[in-house]
């Protein structure tokens, strides 16, 4: 692919430039084919995003913005692209669809076409990925998330007998709000290739596949499901499938297919086994395997309700363990009386307690009383004044006993007084 800067200095529409009613103000994202800009729709006063036929293997963009084929013979393909681009933008127009790109209206201008669509904020899957670590590689929950909303796109363009393929990380769109969406479809993509069997106006191989030629279109259906199990593989293992011309080669010389070790390993990360399992037939030769994938995508398919970010399960979880513990809710007046009850009982054992006595305190202030306090002068004491030990442990065992009837005693006057019974009936307006 062409280098950024340039595509900038070459090719792209100036920044501040304006395209009939429409302001452009940046770059937003390229292919060998597009480029697609953020603009801004000077009469409505609204952000929009407008995509520009532009393939630069074949055209040059003169001083005026003008758009001409680099060769004569460059000029029959260029044309075909054009009209092609512009039958897709034609399709797409005619979809109202959250999971689909949403296109405005289309023109022709500087001497090819642009397609304006509605501004979302978000970016594509494959910048995604490129800040998901060293392995680039989605968690299972996270890919489902987007995977719910593809397939319903997918769905719909395909009950029309509309077909995107070209199914990438690059055309699947991640917007801020969380759902998923498919842009930039290309029937443009593969028409041109067909034309001038140039390497670089098609996906990358590990997304191709012998359908993408076909032009009936079960081919075609085949084809966006084989590039969706690509896109999946690829969020899970880190790399693209290898060309399918590859997996063939093994096959021919009894080996295993090269995409099943990247998915075992992909287990022991802690992909499910159905998850993997649909991978394997979504990207397999077969399109027996591929009809089988749709019936196990449909089951995994999970809508934003199902999962949600990681920040609100955390604190699902925490509501959870806190409500473990907690008694069915009970009348309004029920707790106050409770709290009432309790506050009353708490006090009057507060005052019990303030007022018993320690028994240790006991015992020591009695035992002084009859233990003669050290001097230094010697004080005899006769064998009439000391207590046998029978009668001490008799008197500490008086003084516990005393302890305890005092202590029932109060018990017993507070739960008979008249403000315990009028604590139990009385009731509190809500």
């Amino acid at each position: 692919m062409t280098d950024y800067n340039d595509v900038i200095q070459e090719y792209a529409l100036a920044s501040w430039s304006v395209l009939e009613r429409y302001r452009i103000e940046e770059i937003l994202r390229y292919d060998p084919l597009t480029i697609t800009y953020k603009a801004f729709n000077i009469e409505l006063d609204q952000l929009v995003t407008i995509k520009e036929f532009l393939p630069q293997e074949l055209v040059i963009r003169k001083s005026d913005n003008e758009i001409l084929a680099k060769f004569p013979s460059d000029e029959d393909v260029f044309q075909k692209g054009l009209k092609y681009f512009m039958e897709e933008a034609e399709a797409l127009a005619k979809f109202t669809h959250p999971n689909i790109v949403r296109v405005l209206r289309y023109f022709k201008a500087n001497g090819t076409a642009y397609m304006v669509m509605s501004h979302e904020d978000g970016e594509t899957l494959r910048r995604q990925l490129d800040r998901m670590g060293p392995d680039n590689t989605m968690p299972e929950d996270r890919i489902k998330l987007w995977l719910g909303d593809i397939l319903d796109g997918l769905e719909v363009i395909h009950e029309k007998e509309i077909y995107h393929r070209d199914v990438r990380p690059e055309t699947i769109f991640l917007k801020k709000d969380g759902s998923a969406m498919l842009i930039d479809f290309g029937a443009t993509r593969y028409a041109l290739n067909s034309e001038s069997h140039s390497e670089n106006a098609v996906s990358p191989s590990g997304y191709l596949f012998e359908d993408s030629y076909v032009d009936e279109a079960e081919g075609r259906l085949w084809t966006d499901i084989y590039q969706l199990g690509a896109v999946v593989y690829e969020c899970v293992t880190g790399q693209e499938p290898p060309d399918i011309q590859v997996r063939g080669q093994s096959s021919a010389n009894d080996e295993p297919d090269p995409i099943l070790e990247p998915l075992k390993q992909a287990g022991y990360r802690g992909y499910s086994k159905n998850f993997l399992d649909t991978i394997v037939l979504a990207i397999s030769s077969s399109v027996a395997d591929r009809q089988s994938a749709i019936k196990a995508l449909a089951k995994l398919r999970l809508t934003s309700n199902e999962l949600v970010p990681v920040k609100e399960k955390k604190e699902d979880i925490l509501d959870e363990e806190i409500s473990v513990s907690e008694p069915d809710e009970a009348p309004a007046e029920e707790i106050l009386l409770e709290m009432e009850d309790t506050t009353e009982l708490q006090e009057i054992k507060d005052e019990e307690v303030g007022d018993q006595p320690d028994i240790s305190e006991v015992f020591q202030a009695e035992n002084e009383k009859k233990t003669p306090i050290e001097t230094d002068e010697e004080v005899s004491v006769s064998e009439s004044d000391e207590a046998p030990a029978e009668e001490i442990l008799l008197e500490m065992e008086g003084i516990q006993l005393s302890a305890r009837r005092s202590k029932m005693r109060r018990l017993a006057n507070s739960l008979i007084s008249p403000n315990f019974f009028k604590l139990r009936t009385k009731r509190k307006p809500l």
